[in-house]
């Protein structure tokens, strides 16, 4: 594999930023890509600081999660729901039809998949990748 240059980074930056080109206002988009940006950067140090923690403490993950809520930074978790009425009783419920880190990598994954995944109510892990 070949070394990353400067210009290789550059040219991502400017390609990712280019996305955003014609379809945000331009008084606007360095709010869109400073944003985009933070988040990005979150997201990258919270899966360093869990794979750092998963190295050290194995796979307790109550003890990894503890010691990320205690970060700087707190990555906080989306919960998708419904409302439907329970066929039983007649009453509106709400139940979670899915769950995940709200990280920079987990919307791009919902972003690309074809249907949104139905999770069984666990977080995923923000390792996966």
């Amino acid at each position: 594999m070949s070394k990353i240059q400067q210009k290789d980074i550059n040219n991502a930056a400017w390609a990712a930023c280019d996305t955003f080109r014609g379809v945000v206002d331009p008084a606007q988009y360095k709010d869109y890509i400073l944003v985009m940006l933070f988040v990005k950067y979150i997201s990258d140090v919270w899966r360093d600081h869990y794979q750092e923690y998963h190295r050290h403490y194995g796979d307790d993950d109550a003890r990894i999660r503890r010691k990320l809520a205690r970060e700087r930074f707190v990555l906080p978790s989306v919960e998708i729901t419904e409302n439907r009425q329970n066929e039983k009783t007649g009453k509106e419920a709400t139940i979670v039809v899915d769950s995940f880190m709200a990280d920079f990598y987990s919307l791009y994954e919902r972003r690309m998949a074809p249907t949104p995944p139905v999770s069984s109510g666990a977080i995923p892990s923000p390792h996966r990748r």
